[in-house]
């Protein structure tokens, strides 16, 4: 039976299109047609035909960019750049893992599985050892702990099906591969984003993100496992010592179960090298146009797609120490905006000031005014001989003048043992008590009256976040007491006096409990005295603070009274504009934890 052009054209139209829709908006740009790594099949024949009216006819019908043609077996497989060894690897993974020349998703899982376990097997134990990976795919040996149903797999699938008719041909399955392991790295980039964007809408979120290390760091470490196990024997052949392999897959299981860390650290410096616009969502262009920045885990997976292809694999992958950290981060911190340090920090001062795994809101104005002091407190460094003490000292005296900071030693336990003892919460006004408890209702997003450590973890990292949005949220909200939606000079005023009252007191709380420390570190009395009486003095003429910021306002809007601001025109203005009544509580915000 003879084909006829339609039918010849519709059996390459679909995956040829896909290969050059690298956005998957069911167009093909100019952009997109000019950053093809090779034309489409049916164009490259028609370059040919042109190339013949000009140039001598080709001594052979292979293209630019093709393999050689294998014959019998490549037909199907012509035109997507394989050389003739890659063409029978692929021909046979096929043949092994299809029936009646088609592969549903299971038996496209088992080909993943065996494909990606190659990576982990070198080109001498290749030909002895295929059939025996595929007979342990059969048993089920190399196959546990895997779980077929994740994106990573059916993800996969749907690329590769290009017919969208739940099934594969090998023509599909050979176009698959050289999409997702062919050409430079950017080229397979595109194969990366839509195996990661589950949601299927063009863009990347922090769940979907962490979603995807965390399903390739079980699947890299079972698949490694699976394979240094069932290929013990040939790797003790090869020289390979016993207590070597067997320490290599208790290390592998071991760093799998403290993952986390690591994930949520890649997760953060994803965002923070990707997100250009900063909506907390990664666009397929930002990811395109920043390729060289896409994180080393997506770029392990795309090495072992080429792998699944390839002949020249390694013997096995060391697994890198870096890869998975040996932190454990709590899973009420996982999603949260927090480095590894900076969840332990969250973690620990939730359980210092909790009680049964809750906190109240008493318990929570504590917590934050400890966490606030440390703002006017620092550590001040060992002292080993008398010149560097006399140095210390000076320092310590210099740090006290420029911005009246006590610099003691063993500040943080100084400072535990104050906030227990109340002496920094010593004598606050109520509006000084107003500002924890509007904290406290901000934090208390389920309206339980108490705050377990995710939601005490959710809040510190709004509060805390070095980006200026989520922190303005906070502000904002904190100066709308009445939650109307929108700001005025009265709640300004009031906001602006509330939280002057509180640094002042806490500030002069802070000298007052650290006083006989400072002078048994060689403080000067006179130093003291006169700070307490400067801060004394400040919290005396509060509302030259306030009209002073009040004013700030009104130049940041250009008016002279402040009748209405949303927070639209509050996020607007950045943090440069702003009071610095506001911008000195932001430092304390991000002072409350340690950088990442």
């Amino acid at each position: 039976m003879v084909a006829s052009a339609a039918e010849l054209v519709a059996a390459h139209i679909g995956d040829e299109f896909q290969s050059l829709d690298c956005d998957f908006d069911a167009l093909v740009s100019s952009s997109e047609f000019e950053e093809a790594y090779q034309l489409p099949h049916m164009l490259q024949l028609l370059e040919s035909m042109f190339a013949t009216v000009l140039y001598e006819q080709p001594k052979n019908s292979v293209l630019h960019g093709a393999g050689p043609v294998v014959p019998g077996v490549s037909l199907c497989l012509e035109g997507l750049g394989f050389s003739q060894t890659e063409v029978l690897r692929i021909r046979d993974l096929f043949d092994a893992h299809s029936v009646d020349g088609l592969m549903d998703r299971r038996r496209f899982g088992d080909m993943l599985i065996e494909g990606l376990a190659y990576s982990f097997v070198s080109r001498k134990h290749d030909d002895s050892c295929r059939m025996y990976l595929r007979l342990c795919i059969a048993n089920g040996k190399l196959k546990r702990n895997i779980d077929t149903a994740t994106p990573i797999f059916w993800r996969s699938f749907e690329y590769f099906d290009t017919y969208a008719n739940d099934s594969l041909t090998l023509r599909e399955v050979g176009t698959g591969l050289a999409r997702a392991c062919r050409g430079e790295f950017s080229m397979r980039a595109a194969f990366l984003f839509f195996i990661t964007d589950i949601n299927n809408n063009g863009e990347l979120s922090h769940h979907e993100v962490i979603e995807f290390f965390r399903y390739f760091a079980e699947l890299y470490a079972a698949i490694g496992v699976n394979t240094l196990t069932v290929e013990r024997p040939f790797l003790l052949q090869q020289g390979m010592p016993p207590e070597e392999l067997t320490s290599q897959i208790e290390n592998i299981q071991t760093q799998l179960q403290n993952s986390d860390t690591y994930i949520q650290e890649m997760t953060m410096q994803t965002f923070a090298e990707l997100d250009k616009d900063a909506d907390e969502l990664i666009s397929y262009s930002e990811w395109m146009e920043n390729v060289e920045k896409i994180p080393k885990l997506y770029v392990k997976l795309s090495n072992m797609f080429v792998a699944i292809v390839q002949c020249e694999a390694p013997v096995f992958h060391q697994l890198q120490h870096n890869f998975i950290s040996h932190d454990m981060m709590m899973p009420e911190m996982r999603g949260l905006d927090f480095s590894s340090k900076q969840a332990e920090t969250v973690v620990e001062m939730f359980n210092t000031y909790s009680t049964s795994n809750r906190m109240s809101a008493g318990q929570l104005q504590t917590c934050l005014t400890e966490a606030f002091a440390s703002y006017f407190v620092a550590e001040l460094p060992t002292r080993l001989n008398q010149a560097e003490d006399l140095l210390a000292l000076r320092k310590m005296e210099a740090a006290f003048e420029s911005r009246k900071l006590c610099m003691v030693e063993n500040s943080k336990q100084l400072l535990r043992e104050w906030s227990t003892d109340g002496k920094l919460n010593c004598g606050l006004a109520p509006q000084s008590v107003a500002f924890f408890k509007r904290v406290f209702v901000l934090f208390d997003t389920h309206n339980v009256g108490k705050l377990d450590l995710h939601t005490f973890g959710t809040g510190l990292s709004k509060m805390c976040s070095r980006k200026f949005a989520p922190v303005a949220q906070i502000l904002f909200s904190m100066t709308d007491t009445e939650d109307e939606g929108e700001l005025n000079a009265g709640s300004l005023e009031k906001f602006f006096r509330m939280e002057s009252q509180l640094l002042l007191k806490l500030h002069l709380n802070v000298l007052k409990a650290s006083k006989q420390v400072l002078k048994d570190q060689g403080m000067q009395l006179h130093q003291l005295v006169q700070a307490q009486l400067s801060l004394n003095s400040q919290l005396g003429n509060v509302q030259n603070i306030v009209q002073e910021a009040c004013n700030v306002m009104g130049n940041m809007l250009g008016c002279q009274m402040i009748e209405s601001i949303t927070f639209g025109d509050f996020l607007h203005q950045g943090m440069g504009k702003l009071p610095a009544v506001y911008t000195e509580l932001i430092d304390i915000y991000h002072n409350t934890l340690p950088r990442s």
